[in-house]
């Protein structure tokens, strides 16, 4: 078993895949962002047996085999959730290759993310925390409560990717989608915040997001000539600020965007949809005007990492458990004890323990 883990993680807009070792840190990380990765509602076939058969080259670097799940996991989101052949590619990728892909659902994708933010030593405070993972199929919420220490509501929205998709099949009817899809958005969280008591939790609160729209925003207020997400990883942004410039962005066309900087041409649309997306959320939860909002490269790879890691520690914290009890056994039977009962407790406390180990 090695020192790293390592995540493959399917999304709609990237496949990527990410090594981590046990302090939470990404030491490795490739992705792949085409739209060969999904072709009407279909995932690309032969894109993803060429991606994983790179991503497997790769972490033999790493000493990780693709296949050992205990140190290789590979999760796919919405795009494999909403994808019309996911069944039938995942089936063709298990026969041929040996893996298989695991497709989460949001709730726990959101779980995740909260996760690995919980875990980052930057986000160890007492405050409660709205985790906000926008992807290109889906924009997924996670209420965190740092009384209770736990998720205690999540929440699912439309992605970048599939909003842009919306728009354009109803070219002629584009300001009829937003108004709709604004409504939806409007719909939605208010319901979710009347489920969760979002009051209850709003005063004491950090908000954290891995949304490209913010982050771009936040290189470009930097000064930097080049977006490299880690160069804002962790920056802060007043909420305000960032719902007047994601007013502006979400109203521009695409190629505005690119020309004032903010993305690459291709990137442009996303960024439009992923601005209006963030605008709507901000703007409904109704945060304080002081309250700021900070950018995390962490996402639902780390959150799965972390889970790996754990596991191992309870796994060898079991066989620790064993060792202990058989060599208890073993003195109990060599000094010649008669206590047949107890000599049966112990040996149920070891199946006991190796049972929990197998699950």
């Amino acid at each position: 078993m090695g020192q790293n883990k390592a995540v493959i993680e399917f999304g709609t807009n990237k496949w990527r895949v990410g090594v981590i070792n046990p302090q939470g840190e990404t030491v490795f990380y490739k992705d792949f962002s085409s739209k060969r990765n999904m072709v009407d509602s279909k995932i690309g076939e032969d894109y993803l047996f060429a991606c994983l058969n790179d991503f497997s080259d790769e972490l033999k670097k790493f000493d990780l085999d693709i296949k050992d799940k205990t140190d290789v996991r590979i999760i796919a989101t919405e795009g494999f959730r909403d994808g019309e052949n996911s069944a039938d590619v995942i089936a063709k990728i298990k026969q041929k290759i040996g893996v298989e892909i695991e497709i989460i659902s949001a709730k726990r994708e959101a779980e995740l993310f909260a996760k690995a933010i919980i875990a980052d030593k930057e986000q160890q405070n007492n405050k409660n925390k709205l985790i906000v993972d926008m992807g290109g199929g889906s924009t997924d919420i996670a209420l965190y409560s740092a009384k209770e220490k736990k998720v205690v509501g999540t929440l699912s929205l439309i992605g970048s990717r599939f909003l842009l998709e919306k728009l354009d099949k109803s070219k002629e009817f584009r300001d009829d989608v937003l108004k709709n899809e604004e409504e939806n958005l409007q719909t939605q969280i208010e319901k979710f915040k009347k489920e969760v008591g979002f009051e209850a939790y709003a005063g004491e609160l950090d908000v954290v997001t891995n949304t490209s729209s913010v982050m771009r925003i936040l290189s470009k207020k930097a000064g930097h000539e080049k977006f490299l997400p880690e160069e804002v990883d962790g920056q802060k942004i007043n909420s305000l600020e960032l719902m007047l410039i994601l007013q502006e962005l979400s109203q521009m066309h695409p190629k505005d965007v690119y020309k004032r900087g903010y993305s690459g041409f291709k990137a442009a649309p996303q960024i439009v949809t992923g601005s209006f997306i963030f605008k709507e959320t901000l703007a409904v939860f109704n945060l304080d005007k002081n309250q700021e909002v900070r950018a995390s490269l962490k996402g639902p790879k780390e959150g799965l990492a972390g889970e790996m890691f754990n596991k191992n520690k309870s796994s060898k914290k079991r066989m620790d458990r064993i060792k202990s009890l058989k060599i208890t056994l073993k003195g109990k039977t060599q000094s010649g004890s008669s206590d047949k009962k107890g000599n049966k407790q112990t040996l149920l406390k070891i199946m006991s323990v190796k049972k929990r180990i197998s699950r």
